[in-house]
């Protein structure tokens, strides 16, 4: 993700830790990445974590970080100084940089396909003329107006300051988001089907949801490597 980021011009970095504090892990990583980076940090309460025995996805992810990034733009930005696009990456995701050049060009909110998400090689909008003219999906696609992944859609920053009861994990009745719906939930505060700009390729996907799993590291048994060597 630094390394991509890198290569892209104008951007901050918000990174929000699921901790107490920032960790020395990922404060060393920031110090080695030239990108301008906000560094923050709170922790997964209680009502976000999965019960013991039951997979992780039983509850929603990243609902509190992505708030404290929204907050912390809220703070920093206005509507008279919000001339850019903010958009939730994700660490275990891959990106093509073109990507990030038709976030810039997002007036009010924009979405693109995703690959690898929702059982399917891609998820989100076929588009025709810059709209969305069908919804590719096998998730409850007829329950959510936006059928589309957390890394399918940019909103410009101006419309977060326009909408101030926009957050991650409420619907726009003021409604917990159910599981699985907090994108098309969050989407909604800025636009619809019909007003919903289309960006990307038609033939290609520009960013892929290859996830991050634990290595298998079965020569470790018996502590095989020095510990004294950080590989995290």
């Amino acid at each position: 993700m630094c390394h991509t980021l890198m290569s892209v011009q104008k951007v901050i970095w918000i990174i929000i830790e699921d901790s107490q504090k920032p960790t020395d892990l990922v404060t060393k990583l920031i110090q080695r990445c030239n990108v301008e980076i906000v560094h923050l940090a709170i922790p997964t309460s209680s009502d976000y974590r999965a019960e013991k025995g039951k997979p992780a996805h039983s509850k929603s992810r990243g609902v509190e970080q992505r708030n404290a990034g929204l907050n912390w733009l809220r703070e920093n930005y206005s509507s008279h100084n919000c001339s850019g696009v903010f958009y939730f990456g994700d660490d275990d995701n891959k990106y093509d940089l073109r990507l990030f050049e038709d976030i810039h060009n997002t007036q009010i909110a924009s979405v693109w396909k995703v690959a690898w998400v929702g059982g399917l090689k891609w998820e989100g909008p076929t588009c025709q003329n810059g709209r969305a003219t069908s919804w590719h999906s096998v998730f409850e696609t007829e329950l959510r107006e936006f059928p589309l992944d957390m890394a399918g859609f940019a909103v410009h920053l101006c419309q977060l300051m326009k909408h101030p009861e926009a957050r991650i994990g409420v619907n726009i009745h003021g409604d917990r988001s159910k599981g699985g719906h907090l994108e098309t939930d969050f989407l909604q505060h800025f636009a619809n089907k019909s007003s919903v700009e289309c960006r990307g390729s038609e033939s290609e996907t520009y960013v892929w949801h290859s996830k991050t799993s634990s290595p298998s590291l079965y020569g470790e048994k018996n502590g095989h490597s020095s510990k004294s060597v950080e590989t995290r």
